[in-house]
């Protein structure tokens, strides 16, 4: 369901501001669509599967108009890397989405 973000997000006016809140396999693709690269591990940390690690981690990105070939496109940059001071421990479920099990996970049968 990314594609969907990505063409709303190319066709907003130049100057707008938008808040993106989606889940952690969708975020770093949408990034990568406006040319964002997100291979630095400290700016964009990554569990196993290569998604977002982490509840507390917010970007900041501006994307600017360019044009290349007569058509004119978003190119993004980040601006800032922010990491919450979340207290994340006190939850009831593990989140471990990579590839090991985590406390309570059901063994399959």
């Amino acid at each position: 369901m990314r594609q969907p973000q990505i063409d709303y997000l190319a066709t907003l006016p130049l100057g707008s501001r938008a808040v993106l809140c989606s889940h952690s396999p969708v975020l770093y693709p949408i990034m990568q669509a406006f040319g964002i690269d997100t291979n630095d591990p400290a700016k964009f940390p990554k569990d196993s599967r290569g998604r977002v690690r982490g509840f507390d981690n917010v970007w900041a990105m501006e994307l600017t108009p360019t044009s290349a070939g007569g058509a004119v496109f978003y190119q993004g940059r980040l601006v800032e890397h922010l990491i919450l001071d979340f207290e994340l421990d006190a939850s009831f479920t593990h989140r471990d989405y990579g590839n090991k099990a985590g406390p309570g996970a059901r063994e399959e049968e």
